[in-house]
């Protein structure tokens, strides 16, 4: 097979299982004709994978197969810290994805389109492939991403704030304060409103773009300062703290 021939649904399951079957001795020889209603009962595969069978087989979908391999076959832990994968911008296109892709990516299977960016929607061809199931199941040729520093949250006072934005033209300007508070003591014109708990359930709803610069206001800078510290948790690496 070429090395830059692009690979099905049933050409990777077929690759992935020959591997198993040379590295897990616990598993007999397979017959390819039934391949993939051996990986379906094996736990790896799930049923609309057998519908697109023969359609090429996107890197998420690569993702979450070689996931299932780690937990279900090889019984390898998942990483308490996949926080290197909260950068990926698209990691959150698909909520179901997230935890198989935080998983491959921290651990240094499948590396990411770039920093920013895992490619979700890729095809994988033959070459890939082959290196993404060599780090599979050889953990030192697997490179993990680089840890990223925290983020550092710098604080703009209010009365500096016209003058900080002069020359700044992408950026949001969200007040956090609860929204009765909000509603009877505007502060800052072109401002949204989204409360400190809205954003501890949800940080994601702030913005798609992690890179894009966000102003967090309260007036004394306490739940501003929380809520900053919980959207550089989540990956936001552009942060500042606005207060009175």
């Amino acid at each position: 097979m070429e090395s830059d021939h692009i690979l099905t649904v049933r050409e990777f399951v077929n690759i992935l299982l020959e591997s198993i079957y040379i590295n897990n001795k616990s598993y007999d020889s397979f017959d390819d004709i039934d391949v993939l209603y051996k990986a379906q009962r094996m736990g790896i595969i799930e049923d609309f994978d057998l519908l697109s069978a023969d359609n090429p087989i996107s890197k998420r979908n690569v993702a979450r197969i070689v996931h299932n391999t780690l937990t279900k076959i090889i019984n390898e832990k998942d990483e308490d810290d996949w926080s290197v994968a909260q950068y990926l911008k698209d990691i959150y296109d698909c909520h179901r994805c997230v935890a198989y892709i935080a998983q491959v990516y921290a651990k240094g299977i499948i590396p990411g389109k770039s920093k920013v960016l895992f490619g979700n929607h890729e095809t994988v061809d033959y070459s890939t492939a082959k290196t993404i199931i060599d780090r599979l199941w050889n953990t030192q040729n697997r490179i993990a991403p680089a840890k990223i520093e925290r983020a550092k949250i710098n604080i703009v006072r209010l009365s500096e704030l016209d003058e900080y934005l002069i020359n700044m033209t992408d950026y949001i300007i969200i007040d956090v304060r609860d929204r009765e508070t909000y509603l009877l003591n505007p502060v800052i014109e072109g401002s949204i409103n989204i409360p400190l708990k809205h954003i501890y359930l949800n940080p994601y709803m702030v913005h798609t773009d992690k890179n894009i610069k966000i102003i967090l206001f309260c007036e004394d800078g306490y739940l501003s300062e929380l809520s900053a510290k919980i959207l550089v948790d989540h990956g936001y690496i552009n942060v500042d703290i606005c207060h009175e």
